[in-house]
């Protein structure tokens, strides 16, 4: 069976669910998405072993948590604070057809991977980013999760 999305390539770099869990519903319209983990630590929500009073770790270790949220997808590791990883971020840039994010506007900008930065790379690149409180206002560069989104 033929799905929606095949052929299309997502860059992603997020954490948790916002922008992991959406680009998992992506993935399972048939794109790739090629998620981009951090080399020290990776996704936190991957040691999300219990949510209030509920277990979230499977047999094997692993948080249904994690696993909801970054079903199907590839993942590489990489240090995007050196130039070998920030170079091979971009060659990925270059051959991506979205770049997906709900990281903080100044933690995208401090690294160059803000829209600005990878258009230049990819002028054909659809640049989505998921935020708390919005792209502009006071607020706008405030982390926040699920309460504050639905808000």
């Amino acid at each position: 069976m033929h799905r929606p999305l095949e052929g299309v390539r997502i860059l992603e770099w997020g954490i948790f669910h916002a922008g992991p869990g959406g680009t998992a519903i992506l993935c399972d319209m048939g794109a790739e998405v090629i998620k981009i983990d951090r080399r020290d630590t990776g996704d936190p929500s991957r040691e999300m072993l219990q949510y209030k009073d509920i277990d979230m770790e499977l047999p094997n270790g692993e948080t249904m948590f994690y696993i909801a949220s970054n079903r199907g997808k590839k993942s590489i590791t990489l240090d995007l604070a050196h130039p070998t990883g920030k170079q091979i971020a971009y060659n990925l840039v270059k051959k991506s057809d979205v770049f997906f994010t709900n990281l903080r506007r100044s933690t995208v900008a401090s690294q160059n991977m803000d829209y600005a930065s990878l258009s230049q790379i990819n002028p054909k690149l659809i640049y989505a980013s998921v935020t708390s409180y919005g792209s502009r206002g006071p607020d706008a560069d405030g982390g926040g999760f699920d309460m504050q989104g639905q808000a």
